[in-house]
């Protein structure tokens, strides 16, 4: 049965990931500080300040039964675990429920999307310098998919690669087949929320409509804890919440709220007699992504998913969605508040009339949606829904709706239209390769500067042996930040050492990509060659007479034993983001890893990047792939701790073995676990 196998979900998760387990739990109630310490005090105040637990009290009531009674059965096979293991309980922590579940599920999508950009638009009043909710985050992932026509095998291919933190905690692994369930992929605890099954899958990322708008309210000077709204007093609600820290005396803190559009709007700050209060649409609808997710799960093909997704519960998301008879479709998902017209929604309107009260909430229909392109392809790398390989219009939707600007691309986007359009017969080994792309798109214009310094400054083209040899490699260099390259490594420190010359007034042409020739100056190229010769110094110090190759200055692996990478991000924070189009600022790979800068104490680890990679073609059978950052367990003594991260050196991910007889042969070790009679029936 279902239920039967998220037992067997919750058991292994627990196993598996005893501690992480109990801390997605605590994240969700606030108390993470409780154990760890006052650095996760802030993280606790947010979660307790968009109440997830009482929310998750009303959603536990609105569950499907059939989800209802998975979660239940999630919740005992956790616990089975737990008590056949009571030294990995947390002490003092009482026993988990439903209703932490549900909110487990709610915490970390109102924590990650909801809560900051509230937080963002509720300052913007008045500092042009904060970032509209318009604008493109930094964040990075990817989603692209091909239709049957433009692959060799006739059969939909689908990428989906979240790049996230490498100890986040929302992505576990798994296969299920149980009940009407056969699926495999990634759960955030009982949430099936990344996966293929055997008709559809489909990829997620950053990226969506408006989902947040903040209010400016008035108070009373003389009681600043009411105001008027439509010249009626009413109450700032008050809410005293204890944390309890390790270490350190508890604190307590006081939240506030307003009643906004018929929900709980938190007070994000004061200043004098202005408050400003969030409010989102999903504050009140905890089981909506639960019950959308179970049904795409239990979907027979796109249409299927559609109408899962009908009641417009998901958070904030661009969603791919393919199947096994080649349909593909995208919507810009997120539940969206229609605003009345008149008013700037990117930042804080006037919150003490009814002027500003939603209008109602955008049915699935109003979503910006593709379906079948003529391209036969769509990607989804944090862009613009008008460059994702066809074609959309965005004057046809509201601004909140569409919530972009028009044309914007991503590095990543760009490679992979680049790679997608030119190849009209896709094989599953050409995905491979491009779900393992590292090639740097701002390549061929910094080393065109480059080739024309080395050309037009002979003189000051001469340097150190190790900067003779360092020219010689990157002017034959092809690009790509291979693990092997030694051109590659060269050309990461010399980026990194002319990161402020863009910054430089005088070189305002160069802010922008492609670079022309005809703007190429001797200062210009003066610079790019200081900036070289100040990279050979930095290798000099750093390696001495050896050359390192990209591989010797970052390694995947939660261990000392990691695998030496390529396909680093180049970028410096506070410029432009790599999600602004063609910026010579930045360069995001595929991968888009993200490490500490290296220095001379050796080899610097992967931070953030690819970490839950998949890639599914609806052959017959299914042939699907996964890889994980960096291993299954969380024990250090478990041979799966840190035995993928070698896969992420190496460039390979491995099989899912989705079918029963293709896992037979792998499996090492079987667990009989006897389910609770009502959860097996």
């Amino acid at each position: 049965t279902e239920a039967a196998g998220y037992y067997g979900l919750g058991y292994a998760q627990a196993e598996d990931r005893p501690q992480r387990t109990q801390g997605l739990f605590l994240f969700a109630r606030g108390e993470v500080a409780r154990f760890m310490g006052k650095q996760y005090l802030a993280a606790d105040l947010r979660n307790r300040l968009w109440r997830h637990r009482e929310m998750a009290e009303q959603g536990v009531r609105r569950l499907s039964p059939r989800v209802r009674r998975n979660y239940e059965a999630y919740l005992a096979g956790m616990n089975a675990w737990f008590t056949e293991h009571p030294e990995q309980r947390l002490p003092g922590i009482a026993a988990f429920d439903l209703v932490d579940l549900v909110a487990l599920v709610r915490a970390p999508f109102i924590f990650g999307y909801q809560a900051g950009y509230a937080e963002r638009e509720c300052r913007a009043d008045g500092d042009p310098g904060v970032l509209r909710s318009d604008e493109p985050p930094r964040f990075a992932s990817n989603g692209w998919a091909v239709m049957p026509a433009r692959t060799r095998d006739g059969a939909l291919i689908l990428g989906a690669d979240p790049h996230v933190e490498n100890t986040s905690p929302m992505y576990y692994e798994f296969r299920m087949h149980a009940g009407g369930i056969e699926a495999a992929g990634y759960a955030l605890g009982p949430l099936l929320w990344q996966v293929h099954t055997r008709n559809v899958a489909w990829s997620m990322t950053t990226g969506g409509p408006d989902i947040v708008d903040c209010y400016r309210v008035e108070v009373d000077p003389a009681n600043p804890d009411r105001y008027r709204y439509d010249g009626v007093w009413k109450p700032v609600l008050k809410r005293h919440e204890v944390f309890q820290i390790a270490g350190e005396a508890p604190v307590t803190r006081t939240f506030e709220y307003t009643t906004h559009n018929g929900v709980l709007s938190p007070v994000i700050r004061r200043d004098g007699t202005s408050l400003y209060a969030a409010s989102i649409p999903a504050m009140r609808r905890a089981d909506l992504v639960s019950n959308e997710i179970h049904g795409m799960v239990k979907a027979a093909g796109v249409k299927g998913v559609r109408r899962a997704m009908a009641t417009s519960g998901m958070f904030q998301q661009n969603i791919i969605v393919g199947d096994r008879g080649g349909h593909l479709w995208y919507v810009r998902a997120g539940t969206t508040a229609i605003r009345p017209s008149g008013y700037d929604w990117t930042r804080p309107v006037p919150g003490n009339t009814s002027k500003t009260a939603w209008l109602g909430l955008h049915a699935l229909r109003d979503h910006v949606q593709i379906e079948n392109p003529e391209s036969g392809f769509l990607q989804n790398n944090n862009v613009a829904p008008d460059v994702m390989g066809a074609a959309v219009d965005a004057a046809a939707y509201p601004v909140w709706v569409f919530n972009d600007r028009p044309g914007r691309q991503s590095t990543r986007g760009r490679r992979t239209v680049e790679v997608l359009a030119k190849n009209d017969r896709v094989t599953i080994e050409d995905a491979l390769a491009l779900s393992f792309d590292e090639t740097w798109t701002t390549a061929e214009d910094w080393l065109a500067g480059l080739r024309y310094a080395s050309e037009s400054l002979p003189d000051a083209a001469a340097g150190t042996a190790r900067f003779r040899r360092m020219m010689e490699r990157l002017l034959a260099f092809d690009g790509r930040a291979q693990r092997d390259s030694r051109a590659a490594a060269d050309f990461y420190v010399w980026r990194r050492e002319t990161a402020s010359l863009l910054a430089d007034p005088a070189f305002a042409p160069f802010a922008a990509l492609p670079w022309k020739r005809a703007d190429f100056t001797p200062a210009f190229a003066k610079a790019l060659l200081d900036g070289l010769h100040r990279a050979a110094a930095t290798m000099d110090r750093q390696f001495g007479g050896r050359d390192p190759a990209l591989g010797d200055l970052f390694y995947a692996g939660r261990a000392a034993d990691g695998a030496p990478v390529g396909g680093i991000s180049i970028e410096r924070r506070g410029d432009k983001p790599c999600n602004d189009g063609a910026s010579p600022f930045c360069d995001w790979t595929m991968r888009a890893f993200e490490a500490a800068e290296p220095d001379g104490g050796g080899p610097k680890r992967i931070l953030r990047g690819s970490q839950s990679m998949r890639l599914v073609q609806f052959t017959s059978p299914i042939r699907s792939y996964t890889l994980y950052g960096f291993g299954q367990s969380d024990d250090p003594a478990s041979r799966h701790f840190n035995d993928q991260a070698r896969l992420f050196g190496e460039r390979r991910m491995k099989p899912t073995y989705f079918e029963r007889d293709e896992l037979t042969a792998h499996i090492e070790s079987t667990t009989t676990l006897i389910v609770p009679r009502h959860f097996a029936k």
